[in-house]
C-alpha cells in the first residue's frame, strides 16, 4: 500500500461529486479501497458517496474533503520508513498488474464453473508468473489440482 497511490486515486473524487458522477466516484473509491482495506476513512467515504444521490447538501464537499484528508493521513502513517518514492508511472504499472491479476482470477473462476480445470490452472499459473509470491494464487492452484484429481478419479 502506498500513500501516494491512495492520494492519486482520491484526488478525483471531489470533481466527480461536483459533476454528480457518483458511479465513477464510487468505482474509484472501491478500487482505492482494495489498496488499503483497513483504511476506515475510505470505507466511510464510500458509504457517504453512495448516499449522495438522495442526500446532497451544502456541507457535502466539506465532508468529502475531510474524509479524503483523513484517508490520506491514515495511509501515510502506515508506510514503511524507507519506502521508495512512488511515481505516477509506477502507480500506473502497479495498477495495471493488479487489474490483470484480477481478470485472470475471474477467468479461472469462470473455467471452474464449467469444470475446465486445466484452463483454470493455466490462468492461475499466469498469475504466478506475474507474482510468484502470491499466496492466494498458490492456494488456488492447490485447490484446482485437488479438484482435477477428484474428477480424474470419478472418471476412472
Amino acid at each position: 500500500m502506498s500513500a501516494v497511490q491512495i492520494a492519486l486515486n482520491l484526488k478525483e473524487i471531489p470533481l466527480k461529486v461536483e459533476r454528480q458522477q457518483y458511479i465513477d466516484a464510487l468505482r474509484i473509491i472501491r478500487e482505492t479501497k482494495l489498496l488499503a482495506i483497513d483504511n476506515i476513512y475510505i470505507s466511510g467515504l464510500e458509504h457517504f458517496v453512495s448516499q449522495l444521490p438522495n442526500d446532497f447538501s451544502q456541507s457535502t464537499m466539506i465532508i468529502i474533503s475531510a474524509l479524503i484528508q483523513k484517508a490520506n493521513e491514515d495511509a501515510a502513517q502506515k508506510i514503511p520508513q524507507h519506502a521508495e518514492e512512488f511515481t505516477e508511472r509506477n502507480f500506473d504499472r502497479t495498477f495495471a498488474v493488479e487489474k490483470l491479476k484480477t481478470k485472470l482470477f475471474l477467468r479461472a473462476d469462470e473455467y471452474l464453473e464449467v469444470k475446465a480445470y486445466g484452463r483454470a490452472l493455466e490462468e492461475i499459473r499466469r498469475i504466478l508468473i506475474i507474482d510468484p509470491t502470491n499466496i492466494v494464487a498458490k492456494q488456488y492452484e492447490e485447490k484446482i489440482l485437488q479438484l482435477a484429481d477428484l474428477k480424474r478419479e470419478e472418471q476412472e
